[in-house]
């Protein structure tokens, strides 16, 4: 479950949008890790978090999906940041989420477990 120091993550807007959008992404990235939000923090996000906070600021909105945007946190997150902000941080996000999904099946198959024939998306 994402909390409320989770929110922290979005908060700085200070920065210039310079760059190519896959620059922009993984800068966006590696300073959610440098703050420390780790794979391994990321690891315990079972329950789609990760891409639903990115709908919402993929759409710009909090009404994407019921409950896609964590209660606790302030809504100034979301809507404090430019259209090219707000895209940056959810292309950012669903990073982390193939980050973790690729993560999950290095585990399984480390441990024996065979993966499905098809990932459905």
């Amino acid at each position: 479950m994402l909390t409320e120091s989770d929110a922290r993550r979005f908060a700085d807007g200070r920065r210039a949008h310079a760059g190519t959008a896959v620059e922009l992404i993984a800068e966006e990235l590696a300073t959610h890790r440098a703050r420390g939000f780790t794979a391994s923090a990321d690891a315990r996000l079972l329950e789609g978090e990760l891409p639903a906070v990115a709908a919402c600021f993929l759409f710009g909105g909090f009404e994407v999906k019921a409950g896609c945007w964590p209660e606790e946190w302030p809504r100034g997150l979301l809507l404090d940041k430019s259209r090219v902000k707000q895209l940056v941080i959810a292309g950012a996000l669903i990073a982390a989420e193939i980050e973790r999904l690729q993560a999950e099946a290095m585990v399984s198959l480390s441990e024996g477990t065979k993966l499905p024939p098809v990932i459905e998306i």
